[in-house]
């Protein structure tokens, strides 16, 4: 409200409803949609309320849920006094999220424990991704074709035309009839 009176200062007849502008602001950021709606109807209800009215009402609306309504309270963040955000304390010993101290060295073990697999196995990937690389050819080694095995030319230069590729030198393997005979 500090920075609204030093703007009221630099520029009085600007601001001319500023206690309703900064209640309206307050109403329209509320980040839970049902609390917002419900500021909406009761700012309709009393026009004249100012801030400290709406965020009276907002804590009072979000301590005791709406009245008559089918939930009990409302499902924005936590509920400290109505504000958007909470501060987090320490967890009670035997509470919800309380570890003794055994646990956690037991969970920090096997933190560890898991680490090391993944680096062993981030290593196995790497090496067997280097093995399988083949240097890509530079300026100075000549392009061969996948066809014919000829160099300066590339398989998408031919015009449709299938160049059989060269067969192997190895004597043809008899069939099952000439085996038979």
């Amino acid at each position: 409200m500090a920075l609204m009176a030093a703007v009221k200062q630099q520029a009085p007849s600007e601001m001319v409803n500023a206690e309703v502008l900064l209640r309206d602001q307050f109403v329209e950021y509320v980040v839970d949609g049902s609390l917002r709606r419900a500021l909406k109807q009761f700012v309709r209800g009393r026009p004249s309320a100012t801030l400290l009215d709406v965020r009276a009402e907002a804590i009072r609306w979000e301590r005791e849920g709406i009245s008559g309504g089918p939930r009990g309270r409302a499902h924005s963040m936590p509920s400290v006094l109505g504000l958007q955000y909470g501060v987090q304390c320490p967890p009670a010993a035997g509470g919800p999220g309380f570890f003794p101290a055994a646990e956690l060295s037991e969970i920090k073990e096997m933190l560890k424990l898991q680490q090391d697999q993944i680096n062993k196995l981030a290593q196995n990937v790497s090496s067997l991704q280097g093995t399988r690389k083949k240097p890509r050819p530079t300026n100075h080694d000549p392009i061969i074709c996948r066809r014919c095995q000829q160099a300066r030319h590339y398989a998408s230069d031919y015009d449709g035309v299938r160049v059989s590729r060269p067969q192997p030198t190895q004597p043809p393997r008899p069939t099952a009839r000439q085996s038979e005979n």
